[in-house]
């Protein structure tokens, strides 16, 4: 049976990703090759290692290791467990599958080593629900023969959510995510580091504002955001519905985190 191969990500390869790692080679070792690493190296925490031990699984000879060791390396999945990870996640030259699932950093407790303990605990319990229902998907996907083809009804999806500037994952092609959102207002100043953005706007119309000037989108007609490029878009009309295909994890907010920022997407 060929393994497929999962790496885990966050800043430091010291507590989320290394907890990820443990869980998965417990939960499916027999199905995954699993590693992980960060966009920088420094220890694994003491307190991962003992709240994985609560439930059976060593990390004492674990080791925190840089990302950009592992760069070369083929990789079915990556997933980035941190949002800071994710924003700086490196681009992998070999065809890889990416996903983000932001976990809170349990490094950043405070109070008594009790306390902290108990927020380790607890995050690791959210990261192995989190994977046993990945599993779950991937295991419903092997069973229809390793793929699902659907027909994706738009109207339909976006009857399904009424808040504004909160996307929903409706879909995936390759690496992409494609995503519904609704548009009120104005949304804020951002730019992404690395990933390019499409706009497809299915009602309303859409004023992309940019530095160079505004563009203007209606029904019908699409824009791509290249990366790097800072902009904020308004709708033009009470509401806005866009349809979105952008690479996964892209952060909604990009390179700023307010109130609009939406980390854990649902799948609708």
């Amino acid at each position: 049976m060929n393994k497929q191969r999962v790496l885990f990500l966050c800043t430091h390869n010291s507590a989320r990703s290394q907890m990820a790692e443990g869980l998965l080679r417990s939960l499916a070792g027999d199905r995954f090759d699993v590693a992980s690493a960060g966009t920088e190296a420094t220890r694994v925490h003491p307190l991962a290692i003992r709240a994985m031990a609560d439930v059976g699984i060593d990390l004492s000879r674990h080791t925190s290791k840089s990302v950009e060791t592992l760069l070369d390396q083929p990789w079915d999945h990556v997933i980035t467990v941190c949002d800071s990870a994710n924003e700086r996640c490196p681009i992998f030259p070999k065809p890889t599958h990416r996903l983000h699932w932001s976990f809170p950093d349990p490094s950043q407790a405070r109070g008594t080593t009790g306390d902290r303990l108990n927020v380790f605990r607890r995050v690791r319990d959210e990261i192995a629900a989190r994977l046993e229902a990945w599993l779950e998907t991937m295991a419903a996907a092997t069973r229809g023969g390793g793929s699902t083809v659907e027909v994706v009804r738009l109207a339909e999806k976006f009857g399904k959510f009424s808040d504004a500037w909160s996307p929903r994952i409706v879909g995936e092609v390759n690496a992409m995510h494609v995503k519904v959102v609704k548009l009120r207002g104005e949304f804020v100043w951002h730019h992404h580091d690395r990933e390019d953005e499409l706009f497809f706007v299915v009602h309303g119309r859409l004023r992309m504002q940019l530095r160079d000037g505004d563009r203007e989108v209606g029904p019908g007609e699409l824009i791509i955001v290249p990366h790097g490029v800072e902009h904020c878009p308004r709708a033009l009309s009470d509401e806005v519905h866009v349809l979105l295909l952008e690479p996964a994890g892209t952060l909604n907010t990009g390179n700023v985190q307010n109130e609009r920022t939406v980390a854990e997407l649902e799948r609708i």
